[in-house]
């Protein structure tokens, strides 16, 4: 059959047996295997039902990626209880453990979260995020650079930030139009207009 929404198939009900019998046997042969858990985590997170048990317990072990899930669990309150401080805690381990996709998260709730807003370390970790070519981090950093918000105005570096971020975010593409607008001499051949 084919799939048109790429999450649905893990919750076709064959398919869904299929997938845990195979998890089961491959529990079964690597019990401790820490690939073998966190695969079937990712696979509980595509499905959208996130095996919290699984990812404490991963996360406990200092598997990013777990701290990633249990922390936006606890940021948004989804899945477990609303905790932001123990949610911000839990994305800096998995930030520490190489996990990229929580830069992105930590500044974010440092400049509008619930956790207490420490807009300067926000940029920091947006700065971490570009250099990993993040796009949101990219964007967002753009912003604060065009603006002169909480870092120094700096519109080359806006311009390109916008430029990186602009196939992912439709938002990105109307400020860097808005930009170019207020500054032709930062236009480059192939900008939007």
């Amino acid at each position: 059959r084919a799939v048109q929404d790429k999450r649905s198939y893990l919750r076709h009900p064959e398919v869904k047996q299929a997938v845990e019998r195979a998890g089961a046997t491959l529990l079964k042969h690597f019990p401790q295997a820490e690939w073998v858990r966190e695969t079937l985590l990712r696979m509980s997170v595509v499905a959208e039902e996130p095996d919290f048990e699984l990812a404490r317990a991963l996360a406990e072990e200092g598997n990013g990626y777990a701290n990633y899930i249990v922390g936006m669990a606890l940021c948004e309150g989804e899945g477990l209880p609303k905790d932001p401080v123990e949610g911000i805690r839990r994305l800096l381990r998995a930030a520490a453990e190489g996990h990229g996709d929580a830069f992105p998260e930590i500044a974010h709730a440092l400049l509008y979260g619930d956790y207490r807003r420490e807009p300067k370390r926000a940029v920091e970790w947006l700065q971490r995020g570009a250099a990993v070519r993040n796009r949101w981090c990219l964007g967002t950093l753009a912003r604060l650079q065009r603006e002169g918000k909480h870092t120094e105005q700096d519109l080359v570096a806006a311009a390109q930030g916008y430029r990186a971020a602009l196939s992912r975010y439709d938002w990105a593409r109307k400020e860097l139009i808005e930009l170019l607008a207020e500054h032709a001499e930062l236009r480059e051949p192939g900008d939007p207009r």
